[in-house]
């Protein structure tokens, strides 16, 4: 879209609004799929790319992992990782900072393995990191092919408030799941509990009942028990 005085006016008095609909929108849902549909909603609305992804970082590896690719090859990336530091993502999750690059030809930091693997020319990228309290937890990133017109500066403050309010949902979500995970769980030995037990069992005969299935539920009863209970917890 040609950037005109009038829209430039438009965009400084309605940007407010628009970034408090991205915030209520992506903050609205605690379950992180619905979060992610959420994101991907947004972003194809406000700056409409053709080619992006959304990856999330393994807290424990440092890898980077396609969550959302849209793409031509979105079936060959979803679930593939990068190592860390690997690319101009993992150049942006490590150093936590946007990057736009306008030609990846020009740049040392494009790492064009995962454009051979999935056999697909790349020329330009805009990518911005998903931060929480200095906390890098993945990165979103926009991919102009070859005969594409490069992306813009200008762009990169929208991308990046949407990048923003997507970190704080992924978090809440994620905060979220932690906590559900401890309220059905034993804190020594990490099992499901009597309450997830329960729980599970009602779920069960709601589904035995809804589809007229029979129900059985076996009992075990392990002789000594309480000597293992009592030695090792």
């Amino acid at each position: 879209l040609k950037q005109t005085p009038l829209l430039a006016w438009l965009g400084e008095r309605f940007a407010p609004l628009m970034t408090l609909e991205i915030g209520k929108t992506l903050t609205s849902s605690l379950e992180l799929r619905d979060v992610l549909k959420g994101i991907m909603a947004q972003l194809e609305r406000l700056l409409q790319p053709q080619i992006w992804s959304l990856l999330l970082k393994d807290e424990e590896t440092g890898e980077l992992t396609f969550e959302i690719a849209v793409s031509p090859v979105s079936n060959d990336l979803k679930g593939m990782r990068l190592q860390p530091g690997q690319g101009v993502a993992g150049w942006v999750a490590q150093q936590g900072e946007a990057l736009l690059i306008p030609d990846v030809s020009k740049d040392t930091r494009f790492d064009n393995s995962v454009a051979i693997a999935v056999d697909y020319p790349v020329s330009s990228i805009a990518c911005v990191p998903l931060k929480i309290r200095e906390r890098v937890l993945g990165v979103l990133e926009l991919i102009g092919v070859d005969g594409s017109e490069p992306f813009k500066p200008e762009n990169m403050p929208l991308l990046g408030a949407l990048a923003d309010f997507a970190a704080i949902a992924i978090d809440n979500a994620r905060n979220y799941q932690r906590i559900n995970l401890l309220v059905i769980t034993d804190d020594l030995t990490g099992l499901y509990n009597a309450r997830h037990f329960f729980k599970q069992l009602q779920a069960e005969m709601d589904r035995s009942m809804r589809h007229q299935n029979p129900l059985a539920l076996c009992l075990l009863d392990i002789d000594h028990f309480k000597r293992y209970t009592d030695s090792h917890g």
